[in-house]
């Protein structure tokens, strides 16, 4: 807790260096809901402003944004220049939650968006993200043992996110909820509140682009479009259910599911027919197709239009046989599983074990896991015994082993 006396007008040490406190004012700012932290050489440190709303979802096609979930209380946005992280704060039933995105994982530019259209002016800006953002809800109250308090060590990983709530400000636009699925983040931010008004707000905003273009996260003539982005509702978009997909050979099935997986494609996009001319294929002619998205690296948004170019190629003509595989070797089959979603790998070629020799007759039954964190980064180990950070990230490895995995 923080001391009841009067701290600053005593000597601070840290780590027995006297802190000098300083406090600027800025009537400029006081109405306004805004931050900047600058270091002791003038670099800047974060950038905070407070924002209306929050979206998550992903795009069905270039520029049409799907929200799945949409979060409207205490919605706080931060840029950390030091950590370079983009972190977003807002409620959800009484508790504090925070998602972080890495700068180095988001896709192209931030697509910032200005309209002017409804009684009061508002600014977007719409981030996308290579891999899940890492949610974290703050503990209600720390320890009473504790000695030392900082914010920083009272925030626990989360893997879901609970919607069963009938009050609160948050609104959910499909009955699935899946936060691996949310790959692109769109924040509103109302100008009349970020400034003494809507001009300052608006030049607050720029200032927010304009300070994000240094770090190359926005284009650097700070390009903000008076158009929006088409905004879709979840329902109905995504759906999990084809009939036609019951129709693919495993191994086809299992290379759907690992381009799926690293989001090359994506439900919104997929039907029943891609899936029904897909199985009407050789099983190496669909390999190769679905092996070749995988080697693309990049998103597919009509895969029906693309399924039928590629049959057109000529060399899908040539061969069809099966891959050759040496008879002390299989088709190793791994999957890695990160606190919100999981990642098919394509099968590879290993030299295999006794196990698999002795159950060859099932080797497609076998399955290599992988525990990584989001980003496929490492899983950090607790700091000691009272500390459950990672508890929801060590519980999700649990239930993997126990409930096994369906692919």
């Amino acid at each position: 807790p923080l001391p009841a006396y009067a701290f600053w007008n005593r000597k601070v040490r840290f780590h027995g260096r006297i802190l000098q406190l300083d406090y600027q004012d800025d009537t400029s700012s006081s109405n306004s809901d805004t931050f900047t932290d600058y270091n002791t050489v003038g670099n800047r440190k974060s950038k905070f402003l407070s924002a209306e709303s929050l979206e998550m979802g992903d795009y069905s096609l270039p520029g049409v944004f799907v929200s799945e979930a949409k979060f409207t209380q205490s919605v706080e946005f931060f840029i950390n220049y030091q950590t370079r992280k983009i972190i977003v704060e807002f409620g959800l039933d009484q508790h504090t939650l925070k998602l972080e995105i890495n700068f180095k994982d988001i896709i192209n530019d931030i697509h910032s968006e200005l309209d002017a259209s409804q009684q009061t002016s508002r600014g977007f800006i719409t981030i996308e993200s290579k891999y899940p953002a890492t949610y974290w809800v703050l503990k209600k109250k720390s320890s009473k043992y504790d000695v030392n308090w900082c914010i920083d060590d009272s925030w626990n990983r989360i893997t879901e996110i609970h919607t069963k709530i009938k009050k609160g400000g948050v609104r959910y636009y499909k009955d699935n909820e899946e936060p691996g699925k949310w790959l692109v983040f769109r924040i509103t931010f109302d100008l009349d509140q970020i400034g003494r008004n809507s001009i300052e707000g608006l030049g607050r905003f720029k200032e927010l682009i304009e300070n994000a273009a240094e770090y190359n996260l926005a284009p650097r003539n700070s390009n903000i479009r008076n158009c929006s982005l088409k905004i879709v509702r979840g329902p109905g978009l995504r759906s999990n259910h084809f009939r036609t997909r019951t129709l693919l050979t495993f191994e086809v099935d299992y290379m759907v599911e690992c381009n799926i997986s690293f989001n090359y494609l994506n439900e919104y996009n997929l039907c029943d027919e891609f899936f029904s001319l897909l199985s009407q294929q050789p099983t190496r002619v669909s390999l190769d197709i679905l092996e070749g998205i995988y080697s693309r690296k990049k998103r597919i948004y009509n895969p029906l239009t693309y399924l039928l170019s590629e049959l057109e190629n000529f060399k899908y003509k040539l061969d069809n046989g099966a891959k050759y595989i040496p008879y002390y070797c299989d088709m190793v089959h791994e999957v890695v599983i990160t606190s919100t979603t999981y990642y098919v790998l394509p099968p590879t070629m290993e030299i295999s074990n006794r196990v698999i020799r002795q159950f060859r007759n099932t080797e497609n039954q076998f399955l290599r896991v992988q525990f990584v964190d989001e980003a496929l980064s490492k899983i950090k180990s607790s700091l000691s015994d009272s500390d459950t950070s990672n508890d929801a990230l060590y519980n999700r490895v649990y239930r993997a082993l126990r409930d096994g995995i369906n692919i």
